[in-house]
């Protein structure tokens, strides 16, 4: 389902409804100066997809509207979702007014007047997941678990987290660190966990979940191994020491008796356990003070010893996770699906990479899903990062690019996880040098890449735009939805609202 309409109804009922209207299959334009409602787009899409709080900018839209509604279409079907505005104070109780909600599902909605609750948050929620998340459902348990995805401290996964999928606010567009802008870190949390499941096939999500499980292992092994060789070094010193105040009852050549064997750890848990009298008996500290800190000192060392056996587990971790991917990767080599699948998404972000005409073509772009970043191969098998790249256009181009791409590779699947539309703030403000000529240019070939989008996808992808000046021609798969410069004298919010609106508070 792709944005069929927004629709505001005005605080003052006698006042004519305020219908935005989108095509879909397109790139929509809404053109704007400053202050004429743009910024209000997204946050009154997100308020009527269960939003937790009302993000619409203090002005004329939080003012003057009383709800806030978006209808969503798939050519025959069509989703009415409509809520009412949190921020007004005309009515005597503020009390339950985030969660008003009006739901209509049908072909060809009528757009009523005046909106009458029907319906709650929660049932908003389980239908629109319904919808269009019935594939995070669908993953296979082990996967969930093995990933830790059903993390207790972030809560379930649902559409809520995907929608930042959907739009691309300018400060995004020029974030070369990550690609993922929200105001909710807990949101973009839940994303990068669910993003591989998301972006590839159930077995070769599986099979990069092992992988990153191997590469954790391994880490965590290396660091073990340097903590183990202070903890042996220690062990032999306290046992030296132990035996030189005479603690020792049976001695044994620490330098025979190697650590690892346990053999040593065994012979300092024996000298605490037979001189245990010695820690608990009173009146004996200023006696024994020397014996009694060589013994505090072998039981902090012996409860860091345990990292021993953290080791041995990880490797019997590290044996079975091994296998696994072997047994992956030997059943895949038939028909080469993981190598295909990871590739993809390399290969679109380079097609649109080279339409933006963009710098560094000669590297393989690779996106790193779980740390949300963009990376590249270099012809001399070295990794950069987007932030090495060092120019704007690159930051702007790239992340436009990884955006197109991820429609383009979702639609592609069975089931598509996400809303098949994007929404770009400014791109173009974004995308430019400072240099008219070339900015010209460039905003040209932005605008030609987004219409050849639209078009590989035959009318299954729409992008809206927001931009403060308007194409220099439309493309044919492009259109102008609203036009609200200067010289139109339009806006979002119509003046007769606030004129009328004004009066009838006076």
């Amino acid at each position: 389902m792709q944005l069929s309409k927004i629709i505001l109804w005005p605080e003052n009922k006698s006042l004519d409804i305020r219908i935005i209207q989108f095509v879909a299959g397109k790139v929509n334009y809404i053109i704007g100066d400053s202050d004429t409602g743009k910024s209000s787009i997204w946050p009154i899409i997100d308020y009527c997809l269960c939003s937790s709080e009302l993000r619409v900018p203090i002005g004329p839209a939080r003012d003057f509207t009383s709800w806030f509604g978006i209808v969503l279409s798939n050519g025959e079907e069509q989703l009415l979702i409509a809520r009412q505005n949190s921020a007004l104070k005309n009515e005597q109780t503020q009390k339950n007014r985030q969660s008003v909600y009006m739901l209509l599902e049908g072909r060809d909605l009528d757009i009523p007047a005046s909106p009458r609750k029907n319906t709650d948050e929660a049932s908003v929620e389980k239908l629109v997941a319904g919808k269009f998340n019935s594939f995070l459902h669908e993953i296979p348990r082990k996967l969930w678990d093995e990933h830790e995805l059903q993390d207790k401290k972030i809560g379930k996964i649902s559409f809520r987290d995907t929608l930042t999928l959907n739009h691309q606010m300018q400060y995004a567009l020029l974030n070369p660190s990550s690609f993922i802008a929200d105001s909710h870190y807990i949101s973009i949390l839940k994303l990068k966990k669910v993003l591989p499941l998301l972006l590839y096939s159930k077995e070769t999500a599986y099979y990069r979940l092992k992988r990153g499980i191997q590469s954790k292992v391994q880490n965590e092994q290396k660091n073990f191994k340097g903590q183990l060789s202070n903890v042996n070094e220690r062990m032999e010193l306290l046992y030296r020491e132990a035996f030189s105040l005479g603690l020792v009852d049976t001695y044994m050549d620490p330098d025979v008796v190697k650590p690892e064997s346990d053999e040593l750890r065994l012979y300092l848990e024996g000298i605490l356990y037979s001189k245990e009298s010695l820690l608990v008996a009173d009146g004996n500290i200023g006696q024994h003070r020397e014996k009694l800190l060589v013994l505090g000192r072998i039981m902090e060392c012996l409860e860091f010893a345990q990292i021993i056996d953290t080791m041995n587990k990880s490797d019997y971790e590290l044996q079975l996770v091994t296998s696994d991917i072997h047994s992956i990767e030997f059943n895949s080599q038939h028909n080469g699906t993981i190598d295909e699948e990871l590739s993809g998404l390399s290969k679109l972000i380079k097609a649109y990479a080279r339409k933006l005409k963009l710098e560094y073509l000669e590297y393989t772009p690779i996106f790193d899903e779980k740390a949300a970043i963009l990376r590249f191969l270099t012809p001399v098998d070295q990794h950069v990062y987007l932030y090495q790249l060092g120019n704007t256009q690159s930051y702007v181009g790239y992340n436009i690019s990884t955006f197109l791409s991820f429609h383009e590779f979702f639609l592609k699947r069975d089931q598509n996880p996400i809303f098949p539309f994007l929404l770009i703030d400014h791109p173009g403000q974004a995308f430019s040098s400072g240099k008219k000529s070339d900015d010209l240019d460039r905003i040209r070939i932005l605008h030609e890449c987004l219409d050849f989008a639209v078009e590989r996808l035959k009318g299954a992808f729409q992008i809206i735009v927001l931009e403060r000046a308007a194409p220099e021609r439309m493309l044919p798969n492009s259109v102008m939805v609203e036009n609200w410069s200067n010289t139109s004298k339009q806006m979002l919010i119509p003046d007769s609202w606030k004129i009328n609106s004004n009066e009838t508070r006076k």
